[in-house]
């Protein structure tokens, strides 16, 4: 129940505010350093549990827990596929802004 709490209520509501913002891995750092904590406590991990494996793929023996910064650039990318699928006045700048963008 932690778990699920914690990936469909916690983590959206730190990630949506930070779709409108450019945050970097520094600017995140302080906020991702209380995350692993909580997270390591609702799995049962030790806090010096190493953070490699934490956010490793499952695929290659890890935890599977993304980084905020990880999730913060894929949000931001799915917003950006979306706005240039959406036929509309977004779509129409972003094609300008790239095609000037190219030019320079």
């Amino acid at each position: 129940a932690k778990w699920l709490s914690y990936k469909n209520v916690f983590l959206k509501k730190i990630m949506f505010p930070l779709i409108g913002h450019s945050c970097d891995l520094a600017d995140l750092d302080q906020i991702q350093k209380n995350v692993d904590r909580e997270v390591l406590h609702i799995l049962g991990l030790n806090e010096h549990f190493p953070r490699a494996v934490l956010y490793a793929p499952m695929k290659l023996g890890g935890l599977g827990c993304g980084t905020i910064h990880g999730q913060h650039i894929i949000d931001k990318i799915l917003l950006f596929v979306h706005h240039m699928r959406e036929q509309g006045q977004i779509q129409e700048m972003l094609l300008a802004s790239m095609s000037t963008t190219q030019i320079e």
